[in-house]
């Protein structure tokens, strides 16, 4: 698992590391919510995920957001939102693109059906869908001299449902 805000090093050229990691990977996820999906660092992003990986192995994850909210270049992806049925087609995926996974189909489904109700408390409390809307953001800082305050993202939430699906799921 390689995210980009927590991966790459304060100082490193973010672009060759960014780019070094996607030949490297076999599935991209871009994650998706109310205070990013207008976001343009987001679509570039998107756009370098695609010229790594084939459609098949990239998926939208939407969390409090439904799929009239994906504008732009995103629309090219499988969409899949936080329900029973979407995540365990993506934990499919994940199971049969990656080696390291060695469980069966019968057995994500098994473990998915045990656990369901733990991850979907511990989703339910990042309360994503409580977050407006926000407009586009063009730049991550604002550069008027006045205020060189990082714009306010929402802590990493994404990386913290993707590890609850590792944590709670795939045991």
């Amino acid at each position: 698992l390689w995210v980009p805000d927590a991966d790459i090093q304060d100082g490193a050229r973010w672009s060759s590391d960014l780019f070094q990691y996607l030949d490297q990977s076999v599935i991209g996820v871009i994650c998706l919510d109310p205070s990013n999906s207008l976001n343009r660092w987001l679509q570039f992003e998107a756009g370098a995920i695609a010229k790594s990986l084939p459609p098949e192995k990239i998926r939208v994850l939407r969390f409090g957001l439904n799929q009239d909210h994906i504008q732009g270049p995103l629309t090219q992806f499988d969409s899949i939102g936080t329900d029973k049925t979407d995540i365990l087609s993506f934990m499919e995926l994940i199971r049969t693109s990656i080696e390291q996974f060695t469980i069966s189909y019968m057995e994500l489904r098994a473990n998915l059906d045990i656990n369901w109700s733990n991850f979907e408390g511990k989703l339910a409390k990042l309360d994503v869908e409580s977050i407006p809307i926000q407009e586009e953001v063009t730049q991550p800082f604002d550069f008027n001299g006045e205020n060189e305050t990082p714009v306010e993202y929402l802590d990493g939430v994404e990386e913290k449902i993707i590890q609850l699906l590792f944590q709670e799921i795939i045991r």
